[in-house]
């Protein structure tokens, strides 16, 4: 993930990126997109003819969710707002208006818009096959119990398909004008950094 906003930064500007640590030039920063937060921010800069970049040697800490609950709210409000920043990115483009390179902008599209779509298609498909031949079942089973076993592998199967699911969701609050913009307050107290654990981790 990490490679590949680098990648843009240096074509020409990435709009995808982690929002808690960001500098704007107040000279582009006409006001803070509320709808769709820092990515909608950086298409509005960008529409400007400004840049929006990645600096790799920009590190952030920031809190990860302890309780699924947290996770699933925040994480389908936010995959909300990046398919909405990529539709409008997909209408400006037929309008040919778009200032982001096409380079850039239709993998991300294909990404965030289609390629959720075309996840549940096959995975329609493959309960389909699976149903009705045994042989597939057996067959998948013997390849896929090996790779899950291994951690690595099943985390990135595990989070692949979880992005999926909530992309899934947004593009369904899309589709019934669902709106999900304003931000929920987390009540984890587990959530809570103590400077003893920064200073156990050598980040202070």
């Amino acid at each position: 993930y990490g490679t590949i906003k680098l990648g843009e930064s240096k074509i020409y500007s990435t709009i995808m990126f982690h929002g808690g640590f960001a500098a704007y030039k107040k000279s582009l920063l006409d006001n803070f997109n509320v709808e769709t937060d820092d990515t909608g921010t950086a298409l509005d800069i960008v529409q400007k003819g400004g840049r929006t970049i990645m600096i790799p040697e920009a590190v952030i800490f920031s809190l990860e969710f302890t309780v699924w609950k947290d996770k699933f709210n925040i994480k389908v409000r936010r995959a909300t707002q990046n398919v909405k920043t990529w539709v409008r990115c997909l209408h400006l483009l037929f309008k040919r208006k778009l200032l982001l390179p096409k380079k850039i902008a239709l993998p991300e599209m294909f990404l965030y818009l289609f390629n959720p779509l075309v996840l549940l298609i096959l995975f329609i498909i493959t309960v389909y096959i699976l149903l009705y031949s045994p042989f597939p079942m057996a067959f998948g089973v013997l390849v896929l119990l090996p790779l899950l076993l291994v951690k690595q592998t099943r985390i990135l199967f595990i989070e692949v398909l979880q992005n999926n699911c909530f992309l899934l969701l947004a593009i369904l609050n899309l589709l019934v004008g669902k709106e999900i913009i304003r931000w929920k307050t987390l009540q984890d107290p587990r959530g809570m950094i103590r400077r003893d654990m920064l200073e156990s981790r050598h980040l202070i």
